[in-house]
């Protein structure tokens, strides 16, 4: 149904660019608020067009922003733990399983592996 793709358009495009992943607290509730869409609409999108979770969906943006952090050198004014913080997630734990899920590598395996060849 494209009624649903465009939907899809527009939860994603209010996710990134309002930044909502970095709301560590952040519920589909909160989007069908914002955008005011019935909560089970936005499910159905997540699911069926989007071929995704909504928690893995977060944590993947979450992901790409916490390596960005790490890619402008944010690892060496902050902690490890601190970037996740930034980046939206709750726990030390939560985000290295999402980051090594994402990427293969802990963050710090990321700094030296891939950050480390750019010699910043």
């Amino acid at each position: 149904d494209s009624s649903f793709v465009q939907l899809s358009e527009r939860i994603n495009a209010y996710i990134q660019e309002e930044k909502m992943y970095l709301n560590p607290d952040l519920e589909i509730s909160d989007i069908s608020f914002a955008l005011k869409i019935p909560r089970h609409h936005i499910a159905y999108c997540f699911t069926n067009v989007m071929q995704s979770k909504f928690s893995i969906y977060k944590n993947k943006l979450r992901v790409e922003h916490a390596k960005k952090l790490l890619e402008n050198g944010e690892y060496r004014l902050n902690s490890i733990d601190g970037i996740g913080t930034k980046s939206g997630f709750k726990s030390r734990s939560a985000f290295y399983e999402a980051f090594k899920a994402e990427t293969g590598m802990t963050p710090n395996q990321y700094i030296k592996e891939v950050l480390g060849n750019r010699n910043l």
